[in-house]
């Protein structure tokens, strides 16, 4: 295990059945292959193999698994760990279980079928003995693991479905886990870099002179936007070598090394690749800033200077006025249907571009040496890591040792491997442990965010108040993950139906990535404030006719119905209250609906004070883990759908901390209830869940109040203009 792993690692243990380590004194170890960034993973997968095992879980404890083949996929997002380790880490735990069991008969001299597993003992009932886990995991260990094992009938689980304290809060309430930020080693400097505002742009010309006269400073070195123009240029070793040939004993002085502007107009090695960014590398962060404020850099703006995000959406309202796109779903025949439709609805939804602002700001130490590299990477996808690592320093994947360390939040942009990217240049250029830290101002303006999304829905209604077509165009640019998830399968009995993809060509200006709830956000949004646009049209309740759409999807039917009941919805609010209610399934088969209640406050201010949401996520792991991820994911939606927005000003983000990119505030929570229908299906992922239907169901509810749909995300109420007329 590496220095910052998860848990306590024993000398001596012994691997069984790969997932897990037992130690002489019978503590257990289970392997995690997942990243833990607080979503609780490291537990409920714990869980799940330890009831298998029949461990004694006061003695479980947990620890990263190696970045190998064998643990693959490792990355971490799309709330698919628990649906794609489950029967996995069943079998895995089991197959330990009967290895054990063996070796106890072996032991014993006993057929295996007369000794039982129970809570980290081996025990033989016929004559009482028993031996512990510990004592049995080298024998076992050196036995044939068998090709099949018996699961245990789920009746009898005695772990799964109970609500287990986290394994990791001991440490965290004792602030005795350490992040990346945290991090320190010997001989290691600390690095941070200076970015174009203008993204995409790059430096014309860098004065780096007043920035190496300050104290503690030792280098100034150019980030390029290119592996290739970074592995050419041999920095460290040419320096190393030069400085040993002058006896030097330091190899990191800044007396000894660089002056000038030598580091940009290398004469031995012209530069072929842009420089896209400055990194200042000094003994401590402090140092390494005030270096960076002190270089003058000219900066090219590209293409992008003169970009802006009304000029984007105007580009994307260009698309669907004159575009043809590519239709991702037809089913039916829609055009025959808008024909014969008793009555046509439309509507144009909006949502902005969003950075994640991670609680920790992006991190990563790197000590990358002429054949070999360290890296410590709070990383959401730990071999995309290693390649990255890999790529930028000419080493090859067997050279790169990764240690995964815990994260302070990831909701996706942790998949985003940049970072690791620039600590894999900084660190080979001089040759020595680098610390590349991004300070709230960097991890906002340079972000990889949600991509800005425009949609137009227009459905057909009957005389009886059935949809007859539905046709979704979508106007963004991303990937189908960031943009289409959440489109194509709506459960309400639509006959015909279109989904369709316009992207056509624009000097786009920003990074996208995963963002916590990818595109079922938007899509969620639009189709569910649609949704009730039909049900006003029709002179429905809202909730009324998504349960007459439903009628062919119990599930959704039934959460639906249950988040309903608990809201009373059937019943008045308070007085100045309104209701609003969405309905949205995640990809891996995760259902949430949501009731949200609001009021107006000084005409134009939304206030949510209530939100009751059901879940059918199939089987409970954990109910607390469960719940505190709904509980996370609706506070993480509802800030985005109130107040978070991300606006381009020639080509830079004008936000750059939360001053100005204000997040949900702890006097703005509202009371929230999480519902669990019972399952026996498989279990399946709730960490994007609670995102998805919150915008919805709070927009619908301003509906309700205002009478004006909402059609744009962070929800804005005009204020009424002030009555000028006279008596």
């Amino acid at each position: 295990m590496g220095p910052l792993g998860i848990g306590h690692a024993q000398q001596f243990e012994t691997e069984l059945a790969a997932w897990v380590k037992i130690g002489p004194d019978d503590e257990v170890t289970v392997l995690i292959s997942r990243c833990e960034m607080g979503q609780g993973i490291s537990t409920s997968l714990a869980m799940v193999l330890a009831e298998e095992l029949e461990a004694d879980w006061a003695k479980v404890r947990t620890e990263w698994a190696p970045v190998t083949l064998e643990y693959a996929p490792q990355s971490t997002g799309s709330s698919k760990s628990i649906r794609t380790l489950w029967k996995r880490l069943l079998i895995a735990g089991a197959t330990a279980r009967e290895m054990l069991l063996e070796a106890g008969a072996l032991k014993w001299g006993v057929p295996k079928e007369t000794c039982q597993a129970v809570r980290g003992f081996v025990i033989h009932h016929a004559t009482g003995r028993r031996l512990g886990y510990g004592s049995l995991a080298e024998k076992a260990s050196m036995l044939k693991i068998p090709e099949r094992v018996h699961l245990k009938n789920p009746k009898g689980y005695e772990l799964i479905g109970k609500a287990l304290k986290r394994l990791g809060t001991p440490k965290k309430a004792k602030g005795e886990l350490r992040y990346c930020y945290d991090l320190k080693m010997p001989n290691m400097m600390v690095a941070t870099i200076a970015r174009c505002p203008v993204l995409n742009g790059w430096a014309k010309t860098v004065d780096a002179n007043a920035a190496k006269a300050i104290e503690g400073v030792r280098y100034v070195i150019p980030v390029f936007g290119s592996p290739r123009e970074t592995i050419r240029r041999k920095w460290a070793y040419m320096r190393s070598n030069e400085l040993q040939a002058r006896g030097a004993s330091d190899p990191v002085s800044p007396a000894q090394g660089q002056t000038g502007s030598s580091d940009f107009q290398d004469p031995w090695h012209p530069t072929r690749s842009k420089v896209v960014g400055v990194a200042v590398v000094a003994r401590d962060f402090r140092s390494a800033q005030r270096g960076r404020d002190a270089l003058r850099i000219q900066w090219e703006s590209g293409l992008n200077g003169n970009v802006d995000n009304l000029l984007i959406a105007g580009i994307f309202d260009d698309w669907l006025r004159e575009e043809t796109g590519k239709l991702i779903l037809n089913r039916g025949n829609v055009l025959s249907a808008e024909a014969s439709s008793a009555k046509t609805l439309s509507a144009v939804y909006r949502a902005p571009y969003l950075a994640h602002v991670t609680s920790e700001p992006m991190c990563c130490v790197a000590s990358v040496r002429e054949h070999s590299a360290e890296f410590w990477v709070p990383t959401q996808d730990p071999w995309n890591s290693v390649l990255t690592a890999s790529q930028w320093t000419g080493l090859g994947p067997t050279a790169i040792e990764l240690h995964k360390i815990e994260m302070g939040g990831g909701f996706g942009r942790r998949l985003s491997t940049d970072f690791v990217a620039e600590a894999a240049q900084v660190s080979r250029a001089v040759g020595a442990p680098v610390k590349v830290l991004w300070t709230r101002e960097d991890d906002i303006q340079h972000d990889h965010y949600r991509p800005a999304y425009t949609c137009e829905i227009r459905a057909g209604i009957d005389d009886g108040g059935w949809i007859t077509f539905w046709w979704h165009r979508i106007a963004a640019l991303g990937s189908y993950v960031q943009l289409l998830t959440g489109v194509d399968e709506i459960p309400y009995g639509v006959p015909n139906k279109a989904v369709e993809l316009l992207q056509g060509r624009l000097p786009e200006p920003v990074k996208t990535g995963a963002h916590r709830g990818v595109g079922h956000v938007q899509n969620a949004f639009a189709i569910e404030c649609f949704m009730d646009e039909i049900a006003a049209a029709t002179h429905m309740d809202p909730f009324e006719l998504r349960r007459k759409l439903l009628a062919r999807s119990p599930r959704h039917k039934a959460v639906l119905e249950l988040a309903a009941s608990k809201a009373g919805w059937n019943n008045p609010p308070p007085n100045g209250r309104y209701r609003g209610i969405a309905v949205q399934a995640h990809e891996v088969g995760s259902i949430a609906a949501q009731v949200a209640e609001v009021s107006l406050e000084n005409g134009d201010e939304v206030r949510v004070h209530r939100v009751i949401c059901a879940v059918d996520c199939g089987r409970v792991v954990n109910p607390n883990i469960v719940e505190s991820q709904i509980f996370g994911g609706i506070l993480f939606g509802l800030s985005a759908a109130l107040k978070e927005e991300i606006t381009l000003q020639k080509g830079q983000v004008v936000q750059s901390n939360f001053h100005d990119y204000p997040i949900l505030r702890m006097n703005e929570i509202p009371s929230i209830e999480v519902h669990l229908t019972p399952s026996y299906r498989t279990p399946v992922g709730v960490g994007e869940l609670g995102v998805l239907p919150i915008g919805a169901a709070v927009a619908n509810a301003v509906f309700a109040a205002t009478g004006k749909p909402v059609r744009r995300l962070p929800i804005r109420i005009a204020r009424p203009l002030p009555d000028t007329s006279r008596g």
